[in-house]
This record gives C-alpha cells, sequence and structure tokens, in this order.
C-alpha cells in the first residue's frame, strides 16, 4: 500500500517553496476574498479549513495580518500533517497499491483540488475506470484504478491529463501562463515506479 512519506513530501516542498502573497494565484485568499499568501504549499483556505477542524480556531475572523503572521511561521512538520489529514487522506492514497499512482494522483489534487479532481475523474471514466465525478475517492473507486491491468499506463494517462488540464487553465486564464513551465516541470518530473 502507497504512503505519504517525508522524503515524498519534501519533493513537493522544492516546487512549492516558502510563502509567498501573489494577487494572480487564487490559492493566495482566503474565504473572505483577503489576498494572505501561501507557504510552503498551504492555501490561505487550506490552512483556514485544517483550523477550523482541527483547531476550533477560525483564522477568517483575525486580521489579515494575524493571519499572515500564522501562515507565515507554518513549519515543514504542520505542512506536512495539514496535507496528509486534508489531501493525502481525504482521497484514500494509502489504498492505491502502486506508490507512483498514489502520488501523481495526490499532487493533482493537491495542486488543483476540485477542478482538477473533476477533470481527473472525467478522464477516468473514459477508459473505464467507474468513479463518480464528485472531487472525491473512495476506497472502493481506489481499489477500481489498482485492478486497471497497466499501472504503468495508468500513470502515464493520468500524467498527460494533468499537463492537457494545466493547457486548459492557462487558456482560460492568460494571467496562469506565468506558472505554466513550473507546472509543467513539476508534472513530468514525476517518474513511474513498480
Amino acid at each position: 500500500m502507497a504512503q505519504f512519506t517525508k522524503e515524498f513530501f519534501a519533493t513537493i516542498g522544492n516546487w512549492e517553496g516558502g510563502f509567498q502573497c501573489d494577487p494572480d494565484d487564487s490559492g493566495n485568499y482566503d474565504s473572505k476574498k483577503r489576498l494572505i499568501g501561501t507557504n510552503r504549499g498551504i492555501a490561505a483556505q487550506t490552512l483556514e479549513t485544517y483550523y477550523k477542524r482541527f483547531k476550533r480556531i477560525d483564522l477568517s475572523l483575525m486580521s489579515i495580518e494575524a493571519f499572515k503572521e500564522i501562515l507565515k511561521a507554518l513549519t515543514y512538520a504542520d505542512a506536512f500533517v495539514i496535507a496528509k489529514k486534508l489531501f493525502w487522506d481525504a482521497i484514500n492514497c494509502d489504498a492505491f497499491t502502486n506508490q507512483s499512482v498514489a502520488e501523481i494522483v495526490f499532487d493533482w489534487y493537491w495542486a488543483s483540488y476540485a477542478y482538477g479532481m473533476q477533470w481527473m475523474q472525467g478522464c477516468l471514466r473514459t477508459i473505464g475506470i467507474n468513479v463518480q465525478v464528485d472531487l472525491k475517492l473512495t476506497v472502493t473507486e481506489v481499489g477500481l484504478m489498482n485492478a486497471y491491468l497497466d499501472q504503468e499506463a495508468l500513470f502515464n494517462f493520468i500524467k498527460a491529463e494533468r499537463l492537457k488540464y494545466t493547457a486548459w487553465l492557462c487558456k482560460k486564464n492568460p494571467k496562469k501562463e506565468k506558472y505554466h513551465i513550473g507546472w509543467d516541470r513539476r508534472i513530468q518530473s514525476y517518474k513511474y515506479s513498480a
């Protein structure tokens, strides 16, 4: 079964970097549409969700400055826990039998959340993996992906669809074009391993 390892998360950290507050990055806004930023790949709304669910603190009630300070103080260990609880566990990545497939599915969900997951689910249906297009992957649906006979072909299919997705995003919103090369390098960095 796949595992969310510190080594894997460190590779994501290399792509994500530290704190940034780019107004063109939709992940930098909180639920009140205030520009807060991201840190270590943790978007403002992700941090909000985590704090509400696990710490019973509503960051949206804080000032922008106070919210930003919490985000800036986020450690690698904090980001790891948040990523595992809100992303890896949310789509049952532990149930994947192939680590490479689990990692590329996780990273797409992590980087794109709802729209990316819907795109991936729709694409999986075109190759006969009958998942629901509903923003989540159940253990049963991961089992359907595990049952796909050629796991390398599945991995390559997901990777190719993700590249199409980034191209679509940039066409839909030309302001995103400045991220396109970086997104595609990140996707291309994923390699299949049996």
